[in-house]
């Protein structure tokens, strides 16, 4: 009986895994910034964080990418100047977004990609930005 409920639980485990995983699919078209759920305390990173808090990202059928927000400080001007039109790839075995081309190695910007209590979060590398986003 205890083997069946331990076979029965690692299923349910990985299912429920499985089904909260993201595709191309999923991550492909318009998404916006519901809420800023976590952000650096670095004053430095606050004007760039600023612009995320309404900002919308495309991911086109294309493999280009785009992002635009209506509070552009300087500072994220210059971000959306260097990440417009640069490419987007998505790694699903990790739920992890690259922007950027072969050149640079997609480095522009990477995103990970979680989806925890059904919200999507889009998590930036390297930095404490976490954001709840909704698709278009």
């Amino acid at each position: 009986m205890k083997k069946t409920l331990f076979i029965l639980c690692l299923f349910i485990i990985g299912v429920s895994s499985f089904a909260q995983d993201l595709s191309k699919d999923d991550i492909t078209g318009e998404w916006k910034v519901n809420q800023i759920v976590q952000s650096p305390n670095d004053i430095q990173f606050q004007a760039l964080s600023d612009g995320f808090k309404n900002a919308t990202f495309s991911f086109h059928e294309d493999g280009k990418f785009n992002i635009t927000t209506s509070f552009n400080t300087p500072m994220f001007k210059i971000f959306t100047k260097k990440s417009n039109n640069a490419n987007w790839i998505f790694e699903e075995n990790n739920q992890h977004i690259k922007i950027g081309n072969k050149q640079n190695q997609y480095s522009i910007m990477g995103i990970i990609v979680k989806n925890k209590n059904n919200k999507i979060l889009f998590h930036l590398d390297e930095t404490e930005l976490i954001m709840e986003m909704s698709k278009q």
